[in-house]
């Protein structure tokens, strides 16, 4: 199944310096069991190392989207060489989310990034819902009759550490 994710980005711009960095948010596959990665791509475009302040943070919500509490949160500055691209990321292990994002949830994560010197600022959120195992039905076919009960099989892999 494909993963579904909700994303809103937006730049800032505090003065009239032209915004010379680029931003890019990419995620793989987000799978109940599995690590969650979430990276941030900074693209220096200036003829200048930029440095740039980012915060990550994984938030638990629910179906509904209020927030439940952190899950995860990682500081982190970037030194962006001239014409050059940095690289950071927020992983999020089964460990850290387990138990902290219901059922029904979902795991939200906020990016800050400020450029010092330009204060070229970037924001983006986005909700991750975790893919998780199908379950197979199948029918005993020799108990099936009108109106009776029937004998029915129910297959699932658990995709957690957990037995």
């Amino acid at each position: 199944s494909s993963v579904s994710t909700q994303s809103t980005g937006e730049y800032y711009k505090k003065n009239e310096i032209e915004d010379d960095m680029k931003f890019n948010l990419t995620h793989g596959e987000v799978k109940i069991g599995e690590s969650v990665v979430v990276n941030l791509e900074c693209k220096n475009s200036s003829d200048e190392v930029r440095s740039v302040k980012v915060v990550m943070t994984g938030t638990s919500i629910t179906y509904m989207g209020k927030p439940l509490g952190l899950v995860k949160r990682m500081e982190h500055t970037l030194f962006t060489p001239e014409k050059q691209t940095s690289r950071c990321a927020l992983y999020v292990s089964p460990e850290d989310y387990i138990g902290r994002i219901p059922p029904d949830g979902a795991l939200k994560v906020a990016v800050r990034a400020e450029v010092q010197g330009t204060e070229q600022i970037y924001t983006v959120s986005e909700q991750f819902d975790f893919n998780k195992p199908k379950i197979v039905l199948t029918p005993n076919k020799s108990t099936i009759r009108k109106g009776q009960a029937i004998k029915l099989k129910i297959q699932l892999e658990n995709p957690l550490k957990l037995p």
